[in-house]
């Protein structure tokens, strides 16, 4: 009777272990999934995109443009769309997290025009590497983002004009 008392603690044991490393793991997924959200400078430095999270996808827009950069969507092959301010326009769509990278959405590259199908990973040097694919998965563009430095103008509040 002892020893069936003894066992059964013992598996009660090893079953409670499991699970909390189950959930440990779980819960570790979600922080990286979510490592990715936030501003990021594009390679040239000329816009920064806003990575946020809607359900369990990833979405990025462009929140800041550098004033030597185009304003509008000029090279959109929507005709129609070409007068859309490029602030504020989503460039990352739908990307859904798989454990180690972000597949499954898409890349707006406002200098072509064009959607293409994309992923993204962390790199180790801790920037955050996009592929847009041209049709094959080896045929394509990476590019690399950094989380822009603390001093930079997307930090600082928008001036405003004062009201009368």
């Amino acid at each position: 009777m002892r020893a069936t008392a003894i066992i059964h603690t013992y598996m009660l044991l090893c079953i409670t272990f499991l699970c909390g490393i189950t959930l440990t793991a779980q819960n570790q997924q979600k922080t990286e999934a979510n490592a990715i959200l936030g501003k990021w400078i594009t390679e040239d430095s000329l816009n920064v995109i806003e990575i946020y999270k809607e359900g369990d996808k990833f979405y990025g827009k462009i929140i800041w443009i550098s004033p030597n950069s185009a304003l509008f969507d000029i090279n959109n092959k929507d005709e129609s769309q070409r007068s859309n301010f490029l602030r504020g326009t989503d460039v990352i769509s739908e990307l859904s997290f798989n454990g180690t990278e972000w597949t499954g959405g898409s890349f707006y590259n406002k200098d072509s025009g064009t959607d293409y199908p994309c992923r993204m990973w962390l790199s180790e040097n801790g920037c955050l590497a996009l592929k847009e694919y041209w049709g094959f998965l080896w045929w394509g563009e990476k590019k690399e983002w950094q989380r822009p430095p603390q001093n930079h103008e997307v930090y600082r509040p928008r001036y405003t004009s004062p009201r009368f």
